[in-house]
C-alpha cells in the first residue's frame, strides 16, 4: 500500500526516477505475494522506460529473472546477465543471490553453491543479513554443508531455512505472505510436507520446483503422485497452455481483446488474464514482443504448420 501511494505521489509530480525505482521494488513485493503476472508487468514497465536509473533497472531485471526462473520460462539469463553487468563492482547483493537461486532451480546445485560461496564472505563482512541469509541457503541447498550461518542473520527466514529448521522457516514465510518460499521450506521436510509443497508449487505453476519435488518423492518410493502439467503444456517451449496458445495465435492476426473474446466466447477480462500470462511467460512487455518471441521459439510457426493450412 505504501509503495503504491509513493508511486502515485511521484506520478502526480513527474518524479520519474523515484517512481520507477519504487515500481521496481513493487515488482519484488508482488513476486513475494505470488502475484506473478502483476510482478512481471511492473518489472517490464521499468525495463522499458529510458528514464529508469541504473539501480531501478537492476532491481527490475533481478525480479524478472527470478520470475522466469521460478516459472521455468525462457530468458532467465538474459535478464540476470544484464543485471550482473550493470551492477559490476557494487559488492554482494540481490543480483548474486538471484543468480545462485536461478542456477539451483535449473538443477545445477553445485554451481549454485559455488556462486553463493564466492560472495558469502563479503556479504557477511558487510553485515547484509538478507543477502548473507540467502547465500547461506544456496550454499546449503547446493550441497555445501561447511557454510556457517553467522549469528547476526541466524533468525532471518532464509537462514532458518538454511539451518534445516524447515517447519519454522515455512511458518515464517507463510506469515510474511511468501507462499513460494514457504513451499520451498516445506519441500525440505518429511513426506507429508513435501506433498503439501508439491500442491503449492502446482498452484503457483512453479514448474522447476514441481519437477524437483516430484523427483525427490519418487526417489523415496512415493507412488501415485498427481500428474502435474498437461502434456500439451509441457511441450510448448514457453510453458503456454493450449488456451494461451489459442489466444496468442489470435493476437498474432492483429485481433484486439474484445474481438478475441467474441471469437472464443470468453469475457474480455478472461482474455486480459490470458494475455498477461502470455506476456509473462514469454518475457515480453507488449503484444508485438510476445508474437515475435513466439515466432523465435517456434511456438506459433510450428503449430500453424502442423495444424492449419497456409493462408492463400
Amino acid at each position: 500500500a505504501w509503495l503504491r501511494k509513493g508511486i502515485d505521489f511521484c506520478t502526480d509530480r513527474d518524479l520519474d526516477a523515484t517512481r520507477l525505482y519504487q515500481t521496481a521494488w513493487l515488482a519484488h513485493v508482488l513476486m513475494r505475494q505470488s502475484r506473478w503476472d502483476k510482478a512481471a508487468a511492473a518489472a517490464h514497465a521499468v525495463i522499458a522506460e529510458p528514464k529508469a536509473t541504473v539501480i531501478a533497472r537492476i532491481s527490475a531485471l533481478v525480479a524478472l529473472g527470478l520470475l522466469r526462473a521460478r516459472r521455468g520460462d525462457p530468458g532467465v539469463w538474459s535478464a540476470l546477465d544484464e543485471a550482473r553487468d550493470l551492477a559490476a563492482g557494487a559488492g554482494p547483493g540481490p543480483v548474486q543471490a538471484a543468480r545462485a537461486e536461478a542456477a539451483w532451480l535449473e538443477g545445477r546445485d553445485h554451481d549454485a553453491a559455488r556462486d553463493a560461496a564466492a560472495h558469502f564472505v563479503a556479504a557477511v563482512a558487510a553485515r547484509r543479513a538478507d543477502i548473507a541469509g540467502q547465500l547461506s541457503l544456496w550454499c546449503r541447498l547446493g550441497g555445501d554443508e561447511t557454510t556457517r550461518i553467522p549469528a547476526f542473520c541466524a533468525e532471518h527466514p532464509f537462514a532458518i531455512e538454511a539451518a534445516g529448521r524447515w517447519q519454522e522457516a515455512a511458518e515464517a514465510w507463510r506469515a510474511a505472505g511468501c507462499l513460494f518460499e514457504s513451499a520451498r521450506a516445506l519441500a525440505q521436510g518429511d513426506e507429508s510436507a513435501q506433498l503439501r509443497a508439491l500442491r503449492m508449487f502446482e498452484e503457483l505453476d512453479a514448474r522447476p520446483m514441481v519437477e524437483r519435488v516430484r523427483r525427490r518423492l519418487r526417489a523415496t518410493g512415493v507412488r501415485g503422485l498427481p500428474r502435474g502439467a498437461r502434456r500439451s503444456t509441457r511441450e510448448h517451449p514457453a510453458g503456454l497452455t493450449d488456451k494461451e496458445l489459442e489466444v496468442l495465435k489470435l493476437v498474432a492476426t492483429g485481433l484486439r481483446n474484445k474481438e478475441i473474446a467474441l471469437r472464443l466466447h470468453r469475457s474480455a477480462r478472461t482474455v486480459e488474464h490470458h494475455i498477461a500470462a502470455i506476456l509473462a511467460k514469454l518475457g515480453a512487455a507488449t503484444r508485438g514482443e510476445a508474437v515475435s518471441a513466439a515466432h523465435r521459439l517456434g511456438v506459433i510457426a510450428a503449430r500453424f504448420t502442423a495444424d492449419e493450412p497456409a493462408c492463400r
